[in-house]
This record gives structure tokens, C-alpha cells and sequence, in this order.
């Protein structure tokens, strides 16, 4: 069995790269039953923000991209 911490992050996002040219960002509720958030306006996202999670999923959906 293993412990681990719950942390409370502000902002969740999930990510769809299609093609490894489009990226979908979607903001995300894991403590949601819909988990997607689809209701209400969603939350506004910096442009900084928004460009750095684009970025960060195409460079982990390129061939070379190592963890």
C-alpha cells in the first residue's frame, strides 16, 4: 500500500494532440463526476499558461520526447 498527499491545484487541464500538430485543451475537474468541465463559463487561463501547456504536450507526443 502506498501513502500518498492530495494536493489542491488550482487549475487541472487534459490534453488531445491530434496528429502531432493540434493540441485541445480542456480544463478538467477531478473532483467532479463529469471530471470535463462543460457547465458554466469556464475559468480564464492566461495566454502565457494556455501557450506552456500546448507546448508541453506536443514536446511530450514527439517521437524523441524522453521523461
Amino acid at each position: 500500500m502506498t501513502l500518498q498527499q492530495g494536493i489542491d491545484f488550482d487549475l487541472y487541464f487534459r490534453c488531445y494532440v491530434v496528429g502531432q500538430k493540434k493540441v485541445h485543451v480542456m480544463q478538467y475537474d477531478p473532483r467532479s463526476l463529469t471530471r470535463i468541465v462543460t457547465s458554466g463559463k469556464p475559468r480564464h487561463v492566461a495566454p502565457v499558461l494556455h501557450a506552456r501547456v500546448v507546448r508541453d504536450a506536443m514536446t511530450l507526443c514527439q517521437p524523441s520526447a524522453t521523461i
